[in-house]
């Protein structure tokens, strides 16, 4: 792997803002359009200033490729923002670095392999059909609340087994509910001296606590039991010459699995339900093709690709540089916060003609792939971090789109335009996806 460059760079621009407050105003009035200005305006690398937070916003996809794949070692999981992620959320791998991050590494990626993921297929079929089956016909439902219900009851169903009561099942969603509403408030107000009060910190503190309890007893309970086919027996009986994975160990990677899972894939889904609805041309094609059947379902998986660029579900993926560096001329100081934007990277003209298009014969033409760079479409990162769940994130969304188009055309129930992008820790709708189903002919 390539050793850091020491900055020999030019500055970078910085995004227009005003003295103190830099350009908080403008994020918080133009959220994504914002940073899409910029980078119209200052070139795919600048700076933010947000206040006391300083970041430079990455939207280069070959730039993108230095931070993530060739010179990785020199962007880590350090610095105050996951230093407050983990205090807050724990060691899980997402957040883990150094030889806790490798040893968690190791003992988790073979339960992710292409295999197992599909041995969760029928749970997941049987999951979807039985949310869809109570879908109301021709009324207009609150389409994010329904993939978010969806998505969380699969990801606690894959953690603990289909046959996991459905009163232990409420209970995990409850309690993982409750712990992060207070987590992106304490993010935030988190360095404040500890005398000021502040209702939310009793708040977060009995969240933890009750998501502690919770988890605790599930996985004493899987220790007893012995080896199972969900997610959770498998980690808690995974070991390597060090033994096998604490409690504390593995209730923090099941806290990183049910975000990364619920979170993440069930935006995805209510944005490309979106998508499709607003672009119906395309549907008799694409249900054609599935009521084909068949191994290969070229557009299916080209719809979903092309959601992913448009709206993929982490917006930004953050760094720490470690030492000086240069990245497309510009310095890089040891320690600041890199801010990798696949939201910029997805939009770049350079190698998305028509970008703000919804097309997803892009991914199956080929147009212009050969003169992309690798890390053009990025939505699950890459290089060693890249999501470990991002085969079973693709699973999900290709049978619940599969299942749902089989027996419903979706269609717009409000007319104008669509729910904006609202800047947040996933990518969620400004206001919700509201679509009617009408049934399709027997």
């Amino acid at each position: 792997m390539n050793e850091p460059r020491l900055s020999h760079g030019t500055p970078p621009p910085r995004a227009p803002g005003l003295p103190l407050i830099g350009s908080l105003p403008g994020v918080l009035r133009g959220q994504y359009r914002f940073l899409e200005r910029a980078f119209a305006t200052e070139g795919p690398i600048f700076e933010l200033r947000l206040g006391p937070l300083t970041a430079l916003v990455v939207g280069d996809a070959e730039a993108a490729e230095e931070i993530f794949v060739k010179r990785a070692r020199n962007y880590d999981k350090g610095g105050e923002f996951w230093n407050g992620a983990r205090e807050l959320l724990g060691r899980g791998i997402g957040a883990s670095e150094g030889e806790l991050w490798r040893r968690q590494h190791k003992l988790m990626l073979p339960k992710f392999q292409r295999a197992l993921v599909e041995g969760y297929r029928p749970m997941i079929d049987a999951t979807i059909r039985g949310a869809i089956d109570e879908l109301p016909a021709e009324t207009p439902i609150d389409c994010t609340r329904w993939c978010d219900d969806l998505l969380s009851l699969l990801t606690v169903r894959i953690l603990l087994g289909s046959d996991a009561p459905m009163s232990l099942i409420r209970t995990v969603r409850e309690s993982m509910s409750a712990l992060f509403a207070q987590v992106l408030p304490e993010m935030v107000l988190r360095k404040l001296p500890p005398w000021l009060p502040r209702p939310g910190r009793a708040r977060l503190a009995k969240a933890r606590a009750l998501v502690d309890e919770t988890l605790l007893e599930i996985i004493a309970d899987k220790r007893r039991r012995g080896p199972g086919e969900d997610l959770l027996s498998a980690l808690v009986h995974a070991t390597d010459e060090a033994g096998a994975m604490s409690d504390e160990q593995l209730r923090d990677e099941a806290i990183f699995i049910y975000t990364a899972g619920y979170e993440t894939t069930g935006a995805s889904l209510a944005w490309t339900l979106m998508l499709l609805a607003r672009h119906p041309r395309l549907l008799p094609a694409l249900q054609e093709e599935l009521d084909a059947g068949g191994d290969t379902k070229p557009l299916l998986h080209a719809c979903i690709r092309e959601g992913l660029r448009l709206y993929p579900p982490g917006t930004m993926i953050p760094r720490r540089a470690v030492d000086d560096d240069a990245l497309c001329g510009y310095s890089v100081r040891a320690g600041t916060l890199v801010l990798v934007c696949p939201w910029l990277i997805h939009r770049d003209p350079r190698w998305w003609p028509r970008p703000e298009e919804f097309d997803p014969e892009r991914f199956i033409d080929g147009e212009s792939r050969q003169d992309r760079p690798r890390l053009a479409w990025v939505p699950f990162g890459a290089g060693q971090r890249i999501c470990l769940g991002k085969g079973l994130a693709l699973l999900e969304l290709e049978r619940a789109l599969e299942l749902l188009l089989s027996r419903y055309t979706p269609a717009l129930a409000e007319h104008g335009p669509p729910p904006a992008a609202r800047l947040s820790t996933t990518l969620k709708p400004d206001r919700p996806i509201v679509l009617s189903l009408r049934p399709r002919a027997a």
